[in-house]
C-alpha cells in the first residue's frame, strides 16, 4: 500500500467517524439524553464488550435452565437474546 493510499484510507475512516459523531450529536440535540448502542461507532469497544457479556450471560442461563426451572429466568434469557440480536 502506498503512502497516498494509506492517507486516503485514514481520511475515509475519519470521515466515517465524524459522520457517526454528527448523528450522535443530532440525537442528543433532539432531547435524546439516553444514548443507544445504535449510535456508537462501529468499532466501539463498549459495544463489543456488551455483546460478549450478553452472550456469556445467555449461555450461563441456557446451561442452568434445567437446574432452575424459573419462568422469570426464561423470560430474561429470551429478552437478552432479542437485545443481542438487535445490536448485532
Amino acid at each position: 500500500m502506498t503512502l497516498g493510499e494509506t492517507v486516503e484510507r485514514h481520511i475515509m475512516e475519519i470521515r466515517s467517524n465524524v459522520e457517526a459523531l454528527a448523528r450522535l450529536l443530532e440525537c442528543c440535540g433532539e432531547g435524546g439524553d439516553k444514548i443507544s448502542l445504535e449510535h456508537c461507532l462501529v468499532e466501539c469497544p463498549h459495544k463489543r464488550c456488551l455483546k460478549e457479556t450478553l452472550l456469556e450471560v445467555i449461555t450461563v442461563l441456557e446451561e442452568t435452565r434445567r437446574n432452575f426451572k424459573s419462568k422469570r429466568l426464561e423470560l430474561l434469557r429470551k429478552r437478552l437474546l432479542r437485545i443481542l440480536a438487535d445490536i448485532s
